[in-house]
């Protein structure tokens, strides 16, 4: 027996997985987990026909044949990138598949500053995430190549989620660490530690670079240095490797004897470890890109129709990447669904782990999701089943529960566990085919997602945004499961349409063309991560209320002309144009690297990116008002004063410590050396403070502001602001009080309550003030 099917459109919910009657063939759910010790009852039916039934509903996120790359650009995503000083990144099995171009992603901020030692908590390691306020505002900024939604050519959905350094989720996550420097301070090749540096800080595997040696310069197109993909190890075995805690010539290390720290990870070494010893779905649709074998019971979860040879990125299963909502635990919890299809949203929310628990087969001796699966003979021919049924006539392991994120984690870290996560599932915005760039506004926004963070009452740490893309072409259904392997497809007016690698056509008698088909890009999905950042509970902030709108203006882009910074975009402040409401909260703050290609254009020390912000009189003035003409006319800081003026505009330099040698680079030149012109070529020195080079790192923790007067403000960035090269302006209108609406520049609109505004081309949506009342927020985002 099995749970009575819940009817879902054309689809049924038997039990926590899914099933259907599919095509005429018998319908065959998956039995009632009762238990985690593998009690219930179960499927009398064969294990083809169950597993073709867990399949037929998992939701394939299929993109068309052409390359239809997608790329995070607030906040900013890595592309598998770490601190290759050029235009293209090393290693794209660094983290995660993105099957992106090489050319797309933005560097680590981490940087090594020697001139960083007394100010930092690091030493010379510069390390400082991006930290968001918890039920802030986030715009999340993307571009995908191959279009979304366009007139009914294609069908797309794009798929957010959050990871966070706690159990279950991606434990120990990091960016990875450059082991050389960006710079040659004091004249050297590199950077001398006069004090010890600690990688992964307060862990378990915390290392110790040692004082005294020096961090070498990793000069322009060398090798990176933390692009290597993470060994197929255990922390513990890695550290081992390295010869324990301290270390000594960080620079020399390799991926045989680097520490912890140096490698880039987002899922745990344990999980990936489930993925290859647990048997793939052989219910879902292969096309013919694994023959034979698509039905074989000795090929593990890392074999999949776009990925047939089990290649290993990172520490990501190749099913779990290709597939949503999985059938099995991820460490990831679900953010938003954007789909060109909003009736399949009851499908998608119903699945989700934020809301559904999830079953595994697991070795005997094991309960928790997390631990290293022991199933015997991991390679194959005893792979751990994925029906409850197998698994315990198997003997061999336990039917394993793994609550849903809403039962496990909402309670621990959110102010308001009812709220949950705030899974929203949305119509997916238009976007222009072959074309990375705005989407369907007039050429005014990029697609974006507004995302609200979670509420947190502690801080989570170590956190990832994750987006999959896909997209595809009316020949492959939906619904496709392994039963339409190698098949031919029916056309109602044009008869049989083939499925596979190039095929050729007849179209007129005797006269054939070729067409460009590849069936492992036929449903394929396209991925993008951040690096890691902060969200903090409001408690942090003691000037902020429980009911405060929080705005975050962030930077995106990176160096280089528009055609040096392909697949990623120049400089530019997000939201470019912003309405809040007097008495909003904005958290000015920004990312950048180190490590962009020192041929790139742009001004100031080469290779790096460093953005200010100084007030102007308006949206196209050049000029910044000069400080001794402001009393000739009213003048209102939107920052709140000179002393926040100051802060904005010099990134925190010390223009009070000067020197107009060359021999101390911790210290500016004076106010005289820029009055008489001796400034003049001398763009690369650490001292010209006017370009901003002496900020120590490419990230800058801004200041949380709160809007007190009305009007409309405009700034700048005066180090990246180049007429006819480059734009990067913000205009911030802050309007009467007088109720809880907000309106916001943006580039997607989703449900009723969103109206375009003719001339400023700004979409208004409704907050709700209340916390208890947060969770309405979800459907308008």
């Amino acid at each position: 027996g099995h749970s009575q099917g819940t009817k879902l459109g054309r689809y049924f919910l038997c039990g926590p997985l899914i099933c259907k009657p599919g095509r005429g063939r018998p319908q065959q759910p998956q039995p009632h987990q009762s238990s985690s010790s593998g009690g219930g009852s179960s499927s009398s039916s064969s294990s083809a026909n169950t597993m073709r039934s867990l399949a037929v509903l998992v939701v394939a996120l299929c993109a068309s044949g052409a390359m239809a790359d997608v790329y995070l650009h607030n906040p900013r995503g890595s592309n598998d990138r770490c601190d290759r000083k050029s235009n293209n990144r090393q290693n794209g099995d660094r983290l995660f598949d993105s099957q992106n171009n090489a050319a797309g992603g933005y560097g680590t901020s981490k940087t090594w500053r020697k001139a960083a030692e007394e100010k930092y908590t690091n030493g010379a390691l510069v390390e400082s995430p991006m930290e968001y306020i918890g039920g802030s505002e986030l715009h999340v900024a993307f571009t995908s190549q191959h279009g979304c939604g366009v007139e009914g050519v294609n069908d797309c959905q794009y798929v957010f989620q959050l990871g966070c350094d706690f159990a279950g989720s991606i434990t120990l996550a990091r960016d990875g660490t450059p082991t050389k420097s960006s710079f040659a301070e004091g004249g050297k090749d590199g950077t001398e530690l006069s004090k010890s540096v600690k990688l992964m800080a307060g862990t378990k595997y915390e290392s110790v670079v040692t004082a005294g040696q020096t961090i070498k310069k990793l000069n322009n197109g060398q090798s990176s240095t933390c692009a290597n993909t993470i060994p197929e190890k255990s922390d513990a075995d890695i550290m081992a490797a390295a010869g324990g805690k301290n270390v000594n010539n960080l620079s020399d290390r390799n991926q045989n004897n680097a520490p912890p720290g140096v490698f880039g990870k987002h899922e745990s070494y344990e999980y990936y470890q489930r993925c290859r010893s647990t048997m793939r779905n052989r219910g879902v649709w292969a096309a013919d890109r694994l023959g034979n074998a698509a039905t074989r019971t000795d090929l593990s979860a890392r074999k999949t129709r776009q990925n047939p040879n089990g290649n290993r990125r990172g520490l990501e299963c190749p099913e779990e990447r290709d597939y949503y909502p999985y059938w099995r635990p991820t460490p990831w919890i679900d953010l938003a669904v954007m789909t060109t299809d909003t009736s399949r949203c009851g499908y998608y929310e119903e699945r989700s782990q934020n809301n559904a628990a999830k079953w595994e087969c697991v070795g005997n001796e094991l309960e928790s999701f997390h631990e290293k699966n022991q199933f015997p003979n991991k390679n194959g021919n005893d792979l751990a089943p994925l029906t409850q049924a197998e698994c315990v006539a198997s003997k061999k392991g336990k039917w394993v529960r793994t609550p849903s994120w809403n039962e496990a984690a909402a309670e621990t870290f959110l102010e308001d566990p009812g709220d949950g996560w705030n899974f929203t599932c949305m119509a997916a915005p238009t976007s222009v085919v072959n074309h990375l760039g705005m989407g369907n506004t007039r050429g005014t926004h990029h697609q974006t997602f507004h995302w609200k963070l979670p509420n947190v009452k502690r801080p989570m740490r170590n956190c990832v945004l994750r987006m999959r893309y896909n997209i595809s072409t009316t020949e492959v259904d939906w619904d496709y499961d392994s039963s339409d392997n190698g098949k031919t497809v029916q056309h109602p007016t044009l008869g049989e349409i083939p499925i596979q690698n190039d095929p050729y056509i007849e179209v007129q008698p005797g006269i054939y063309n070729r067409l460009a088909v590849d069936t492992s890009q036929y449903g394929r999905t396209f991925q993008d991560r951040t690096h890691t950042f902060t969200i903090l509970p409001r408690s942090s902030k003691p000037e902020l209320g429980s009911d405060d709108t929080v705005l975050n203006v962030n930077v995106m882009g990176k160096r280089g002309n528009i055609a040096q910074v392909r697949n990623c975009v120049e400089y530019g402040f997000i939201p470019r144009v912003a309405e809040v409401k007097q008495s909003d909260f904005v958290h000015f703050q920004w990312d950048g690297t180190d490590y962009n290609d020192e041929n790139n254009d742009g001004e100031g020390k080469k290779g790096t990116d460093r953005s200010n912000l100084v007030m102007t009189n308006a949206a196209g003035y050049t000029y910044p008002p000069d400080h001794e003409k402001r009393t000739s006319f009213a003048w209102h800081s939107f920052l709140g004063g000179a002393a926040a003026e100051k802060k904005m505009a010099t990134l925190d330099q010390d223009f009070a410590k000067t020197s107009d040698t060359e021999d101390d680079e911790t210290k500016c030149y004076s106010a005289d050396f820029y009055k008489n012109g001796k400034a003049k070529n001398k763009d690369q020195s650490l001292k010209n403070c006017a370009l901003l080079n002496g900020a120590i790192s490419p990230h800058f923790p801004g200041m949380l502001r709160q809007m007190d007067k009305t009007g409309t403000y405009y700034a700048k960035s005066t180090r990246n602001d180049n007429f006819s090269n480059r734009s990067q302006k913000l205009q911030l209108t802050v309007t009467e009080n007088k109720s809880n609406a907000v309106a916001i520049a943006v580039g997607v609109t989703v449900g009723a309550v969103c109206v375009l505004a003719a001339a400023g081309l700004a979409y208004k949506f409704d907050l709700i003030s209340k916390a208890k009342e947060a969770s309405i927020f979800k459907s308008k985002i």
